[in-house]
């Protein structure tokens, strides 16, 4: 019997791919269920299907399938991993108040530490430019993706369990450890206007006096960037998070920085996804 294959694209039904797990047990074949980030795939001899685990567009998949491409003719993997790179600083050693803070944000910035490295095409940068905030930043994320792949006997018995790592994941350490390296250069150049970084941002006090002397510094690394002032600007230190609340476009905003420093490709993103709203 020739394999069939289909792709159930919504992640608001996952009782079919429940269904379809059931529906294997009772087929009397071996099969293979692989996780990663973003899509459950379901393999045998049978059928084969794929379910979205995480709501991307087709445009976030498109991306990432240009990175790769760009990534693989690259050849040269950069010397860096998880256990280097950082996500956010911060000098809060108590609560603080401020009626204005400025932020400087960078503007694609992962995107934009692999293209000045000469990793990314003209043309995928373009297109990474064209598409969501979230699914640029997937798409670059998805080089650091993890799989985890178990198979089955025909009884339904685990037989084998494997970890596959991106061959790729290099490339977006690097972005990440580029882009805090941008973060620290900015933290330098503000000296005592310094507040905290927060991946692709920098925080700081209203009267910066070194605000120009960042611009230029972004400027000359060919990072483009934009400035907002956040109103009513408050922090709470405890021994485990730091929350953060401030009025924004006349809505008030939230996020806590985490004490770990250390995450993984699909937390920051999620972490992003909740600044960015």
């Amino acid at each position: 019997m020739a394999k069939k294959s289909a792709t159930v694209k919504s992640i608001n039904r996952k009782e079919n791919m429940r269904a379809f797990v059931e529906f294997i047990k009772t087929s009397g074949y071996a099969y293979e269920i692989e996780v990663s980030n973003y899509t459950t795939k379901i393999k045998s001899e049978l059928y084969e299907m794929q379910f979205l685990q995480s709501m991307r567009s087709k445009q976030c998949f498109a991306a990432f399938a240009k990175v790769k491409a760009d990534v693989a003719r690259h050849g040269n993997p950069p010397n860096a991993d998880s256990s280097d790179v950082r996500y956010f600083e911060h000098d809060f050693r108590g609560d603080y108040f401020s009626d204005e803070v400025i932020n400087i944000d960078l503007k694609s910035a992962y995107a934009t530490a692999l293209y000045n490295a000469k990793v990314l095409s003209d043309g995928t940068f373009a297109y990474l430019s064209r598409i969501s905030k979230m699914d640029r930043l997937a798409s670059v994320g998805m080089l650091a993706s993890k799989k985890h792949c178990f198979r089955y006997s025909a009884s339904g018995a685990i037989i084998d369990y494997e970890k596959r790592i991106s061959p790729f994941q290099n490339y977006f350490y690097f972005a990440v450890k580029e882009v805090q390296r941008v973060m620290d250069e900015l933290r330098a150049i503000s000296e005592n206007d310094y507040l905290f970084t927060w991946v692709d941002g920098i925080y700081l006090k209203p009267d910066a006096a070194n605000i120009y002397d960042c611009f230029a510094f972004l400027e000359k690394e060919k990072f483009n960037y934009h400035i907002e002032k956040l109103k009513n600007f408050s922090v709470r230190v405890t021994d485990k998070k730091v929350f953060i609340q401030f009025e924004k476009d006349g809505k008030t905003k939230y996020f806590n920085i985490p004490s770990r420093l250390n995450m993984f490709a699909n937390d920051i993103i999620n972490f992003l996804s909740l600044k960015k709203q």
